[in-house]
């Protein structure tokens, strides 16, 4: 059967402001398994348990579990059955590292993830073009907060973000 994707957006709220984040994407497959060599499983149970910390206000659980899932993502993404989960895993944590305002210093760096969660997203059986737009916006957030920018990564902010609004 075809598998259909869906991005769930939920709100996790910190005392500064809120924040939207898109956690877990569900893959609605005929039959539903996901293979056990596949770490897609994995990567949706660690955002559905930052879905739960943030909902119970422990958000640096929250960010921890998104860290674990986007570690995953970057690194078997490529194997797994359903990329698109890798890159959505990839595109709510950077998203999260963004709005808390600092750049980490630990790599991979944010826009090398956005740029394999773009390269996932665009490898996926399913694609879905509102999770490449919200990639490719994110892409450009991401260079230009990026620390040490170079006119080269202001130029793909710009490139990014004309891709996002196509």
């Amino acid at each position: 059967g075809s598998c259909r994707q869906q991005v769930v957006y939920h709100i996790c709220s910190t005392p500064q402001r809120p924040r939207t984040m898109p956690l877990a994407p569900t893959i609605a497959a005929s039959g539903g398994v996901v293979s056990k060599r596949d770490r897609g499983g994995e990567v949706q149970k660690y955002l559905a348990d930052a879905e739960k910390m943030a909902a119970l206000g422990r958000h640096a659980e929250a960010l921890q579990r998104l860290d674990d899932a986007a570690s995953i993502a970057f690194r078997h993404g490529s194997s797994m059955e359903h990329p698109s989960v890798a890159a959505a895993a990839l595109l709510a944590n950077v998203q999260m590292l963004l709005q808390g305002g600092a750049w980490p210093k630990s790599e991979p760096s944010l826009d090398r993830q956005l740029r394999e969660a773009l390269r996932l997203a665009r490898k996926s059986k399913a694609r879905s073009r509102e999770l490449e737009g919200r990639l490719q916006l994110a892409l450009s957030q991401a260079l230009f907060a990026k620390p040490g920018k170079t006119a080269a990564d202001l130029d793909a902010a710009v490139e990014a973000r004309r891709c996002a609004a196509e």
